[in-house]
């Protein structure tokens, strides 16, 4: 049994490619990959409305803590979880919410909280991703 086995995070921009690699990570026996689990949920602020100075922290905080737990349910494997930028992007709730405390919302989830952790990158060129999202999900281009 591994002690702390939540290992990695797979990110980039939707429609970027992490879900393709995240499943063929998953398809390995001993890796374990969650697909955008509590990120809508805690990044995003779906299930943790609070908007006080904390709010970054409190979500992050949350986030984490999930995923620990979700890993614990696979304790023979490497858990990571897959998660796009427009997730990582709601984080900024806590700017819009307290101008007067602004952070570095990238800087400190990736090299604070995420600072020991795997990071998978994924880099498409926007352009692509965009017109993926448009023919995709009907979206318009300025919204994509």
């Amino acid at each position: 049994m591994l002690k702390d086995n939540f290992m990695f995070h797979i990110v980039g921009a939707g429609r970027g490619g992490t879900s393709l690699l995240a499943a063929l990570l998953d398809y390995h026996s001993g890796l374990e990959v969650g697909f955008e689990l509590y990120s809508v949920d805690y990044l995003m602020g779906n299930k943790l409305p609070y908007q006080g100075p904390e709010l970054f922290h409190k979500r992050v905080e949350a986030y984490l803590s999930a995923c620990k737990q979700q890993a614990n349910q696979h304790p023979n494997a490497l858990w990571g979880n897959k998660i796009t930028t427009e997730q990582v992007f709601g984080l900024e709730d806590h700017n819009s919410a307290n101008p007067e405390l602004k952070i570095d919302i990238l800087n400190m989830f990736f090299n604070n909280y995420l600072e020991d952790m795997p990071i998978i990158f994924v880099l498409r060129d926007g352009r692509t991703c965009i017109n993926s999202k448009v023919q995709r999900t009907g979206q318009s281009l300025e919204k994509a």
